[in-house]
C-alpha cells in the first residue's frame, strides 16, 4: 500500500463518533472529514478528532473524496447516503447495522452495489468478540451435535429510546424498531453460526403500550431449512438496571453454549460456556481448546456435576477467558480493504475460513427482520421465507 486510506464518516451521532475515531486510530486510514445535518455534532466529533466537518454527504463526497466511507446514519437513513457514495465512485464502504429497514430499500442498495462493484460490510460488531467466535467453532465442530435450539434476548434500557434519542427533532425511533436496531445482531449471528442454513419461516408478535410512536417488544419462532428452531425477543422497554441486556442458548443433540453478554454467572463481568453431554472425547475437547488458544481465545477447561435426581454426572465444559481489549470488527474490515477479500489474514487467524459480514448478508438479515415486523402487524401469521 503505497498510502493510507483516506477515511471519512457520515453520521456523527454515538456510533459516527466511535467509528471517526476508529479511523483516527488504526495505521492504514487518515480521517479527512465527519459529516452530518446536525451542524454543531459534526463540528464537535470534527474538532475532536482533528478533521474537517461537512454539514452534508454530498460536500464531503465532492471535497474530501474518501477511499474508504462509513455510512452511520440513522437505522431509517442509509440508502441515499450509500447511492450517492456509489455514484462517487467510493469503493470500499462500511455500513452501521442494520442494512435497511425495508426490503424494498436493501434491495435497491444491493442492486447498485453490485453494479458499482463496490466492497461494503455491514458492521455487526459482535462478531469480533473472542465470545462469538468460540461459539461459531463449537457450533461447527460438531462437539455439541446437530443444531437442535436456540434462544436470544436482547433488551435495552426504555432510557435508550426515552433519552438517548429525545433530543432528535426527527425521532427516528418512531420508523425503526427493536428489530432493525437489535434483532438485526440476533439474526447475523444465528446465520452466521448455523450458515449455510436460512430461515423458513417466521412467527412473531408484538406490544404497543408503554412508548406509543414505536413497538415495545417483539417475540419471535423461526423455522430453518436444517431443522433448527430459534426463538429471538428484543425491545426497547427494559426497566432493569442495565443499559443493554443481553442472554444466548444454542442447543445442540449433544451440548449446550451459554453466553451472557452482559453479567452472568454471579460475576461483576459477562460469560460464555459450554457443556458437553457425558461421554463426549475429552480428547476432542481438548484439541478444541487447543485451536481456540491458536486463534487467541482462551478458554479455561472444567468439570462440573448437575443437580439431578438420578446417579451423578461429571461432565466437562469450557469457559472462554474475557479479554481486556478486543480488536474492533472496523480493523479487520479495513484489512479486508487493503488485502481485496473478505478474509484477510488478521481475519483468518482468529476466525479460520469465514467471511466477514458483506451486503448480501445485510440483505438477507432485512428479508427476516421485515418478516418479523410483518408477522407481528399481522396478528402472528406466520411468514414464509423459503
Amino acid at each position: 500500500m503505497a498510502s493510507e486510506l483516506k477515511a471519512a464518516v457520515i453520521g456523527a451521532g454515538i456510533m459516527g463518533a466511535g467509528h471517526a475515531r476508529e479511523f483516527n486510530e488504526n495505521a492504514k486510514t487518515a480521517l479527512v472529514g465527519v459529516a452530518d445535518l446536525d451542524e454543531e455534532k459534526a463540528s464537535e466529533v470534527a474538532k475532536k478528532e482533528g478533521t474537517t466537518a461537512y454539514f452534508s454527504a454530498d460536500d464531503l463526497l465532492q471535497k474530501a473524496k474518501p477511499d474508504v466511507l462509513y455510512i452511520a446514519t440513522p437505522d431509517p437513513y442509509h440508502l441515499q447516503p450509500i447511492l450517492a457514495a456509489l455514484d462517487a465512485g467510493v469503493k470500499h464502504i462500511l455500513l452501521q447495522k442494520p442494512f435497511a429497514t425495508s426490503v424494498e430499500h436493501a434491495e435497491q442498495m444491493a442492486a447498485a452495489i453490485d453494479n458499482a462493484g463496490a466492497s461494503v460490510y455491514v458492521t455487526y460488531g459482535t462478531r469480533s468478540r473472542s465470545e462469538s467466535a468460540a461459539g461459531k467453532f463449537i457450533t461447527e465442530s460438531g462437539l455439541i451435535g446437530d443444531p437442535l435450539f436456540a434462544s436470544m434476548r436482547n433488551v435495552d434500557n426504555i432510557s435508550v429510546p426515552r433519552e438517548m434519542w429525545a433530543d432528535r427533532p426527527d425521532n427516528w425511533a418512531a420508523a425503526s424498531s427493536s428489530v432493525p436496531f437489535l434483532y438485526s445482531h440476533r439474526i447475523d449471528r444465528l446465520r452466521w453460526y448455523y450458515g449455510p442454513a436460512e430461515v423458513a419461516t417466521v412467527t412473531a408478535v408484538s406490544r404497543s403500550e408503554v412508548l406509543g410512536y414505536s413497538t415495545d417488544f417483539f417475540e419471535s419462532i423461526l423455522t430453518w431449512t436444517n431443522g433448527l428452531v430459534t426463538r429471538v425477543h428484543t425491545g426497547w422497554v427494559d426497566f432493569g438496571s442495565l443499559l443493554v441486556y443481553c442472554e444466548n442458548i444454542f442447543h445442540g443433540t449433544r451440548g449446550m453454549i451459554t453466553h451472557n453478554e452482559t453479567p452472568a454467572f454471579g460475576r461483576p463481568t459477562a460469560g460464555w460456556q459450554v457443556m458437553f453431554d457425558e461421554g463426549t472425547d475429552l480428547a476432542q475437547v481438548k484439541a478444541a481448546q487447543d485451536e481456540l488458544l491458536e486463534r487467541g481465545i482462551g478458554t479455561r477447561l472444567f468439570w462440573e456435576k448437575p443437580n439431578t435426581k438420578g446417579i451423578p454426572k461429571t461432565v466437562a465444559g469450557l469457559e472462554v477467558v474475557p479479554k481486556q481489549k478486543e480488536v474492533s470488527l472496523t480493523d479487520y474490515i479495513i484489512d479486508a480493504f487493503v488485502e481485496g477479500t473478505p478474509c484477510p489474514a488478521s481475519w483468518k487467524r482468529f476466525q479460520g475460513e469465514s467471511s466477514l459480514p458483506t451486503h448480501r448478508d445485510g440483505l438477507e438479515q432485512t428479508r427476516v427482520c421485515c418478516a418479523v415486523e410483518e408477522s407481528a402487524r399481522k396478528g402472528g401469521e406466520t411468514i414464509r421465507l423459503r
